[in-house]
């Protein structure tokens, strides 16, 4: 039982197919342990080695508060890791600067890695 669980959480994204399925595999893969928080922590590190900021986004989910979806921002930093709603990010905006989660962007004006990233990292959040 214990082989089956670490063969699935080692090939559990390949379903995806495509590059996309095997770069996200390979980022879970990083996690110590088999446990939801352990994949958030592996997938905040690696956000934290690659990302480069600041990089322009908008907002693609429903928000509360100043920053609405459809309002274009500037992703300035990863501020901390929450269990719920993963990596948050500071962004500034025509209102300031506020904190959002991650997954509810999308880059826009990013290199091509740091475009891919946040993307890869919105659909395994979505998916997890």
């Amino acid at each position: 039982a214990a082989a089956t669980a670490e063969l699935e959480s080692q090939t559990s994204w390949l379903y995806l197919g495509g590059e996309q399925g095997k770069r996200i595999q390979a980022i879970v893969n990083r996690a110590v342990g088999h446990s939801p928080l352990a994949a958030f922590r592996a997938w905040h590190a690696y956000l934290e080695e690659h990302l480069v900021f600041p990089f322009a986004a908008t907002v693609v989910e429903y928000q509360r508060g100043p920053v609405r979806q459809g309002a274009r921002v500037t992703v300035l930093a990863i501020t901390f890791l929450d269990e719920t709603y993963g990596t948050i990010v500071a962004v500034k905006h025509t209102h300031g600067v506020n904190e959002l989660p991650l997954c509810d962007l999308k880059a826009t004006e990013a290199d091509t890695e740091t475009r891919q990233l946040v993307e890869d990292y919105a659909v395994w959040f979505a998916n997890r």
